[in-house]
């Protein structure tokens, strides 16, 4: 007599399509990201222009580095209905470069204003995208 073999197969993929799904993608992730706003106070930065110069780029590098990697990773066959598509998740690809894109321009304006706080705000936004 010959063992059915489907109730192993279908307990083997049910297996395999729980671990796939475990922990949401990082343009999922980026796309909740929360902008920090954060007013200039007023008062002289608590960090050296040198040290605050530093963050900057490492934050517009950090934000290049996912830039990059998204487009690499999502866009490269995107067909153009695709992009109009709601349900297309080029969708969610593209929202959550436009928070990357708000993020670029906040820590340039952070930097101008010498806002330390905002800058550092941002470095911890992007600090587990970056480790994971």
């Amino acid at each position: 007599m010959k063992k059915d073999p489907r109730p192993i197969l279908i307990i083997a993929l049910l297996g395999l399509a729980g671990c796939s799904s475990s922990q949401p993608d990082e343009v999922e992730h980026i796309q909740h990201m929360p902008v920090p706003v954060v007013q200039p106070s007023g008062r002289a930065p608590q960090i050296p222009l040198s040290q605050m110069a530093s963050l900057y780029q490492r934050n517009q590098q950090e934000l290049t580095t996912l830039t990059t990697s998204i487009k690499a990773r999502y866009l490269q066959d995107v067909k153009p209905r695709d992009i109009f598509d709601d349900r297309s998740d080029v969708q969610r690809v593209y929202a959550s470069l436009t928070r990357l894109e708000q993020l670029q321009m906040l820590n340039e304006q952070y930097f101008k204003e010498q806002n330390d706080r905002g800058l550092q705000e941002i470095e911890e936004l992007l600090s587990p995208l970056m480790q994971g």
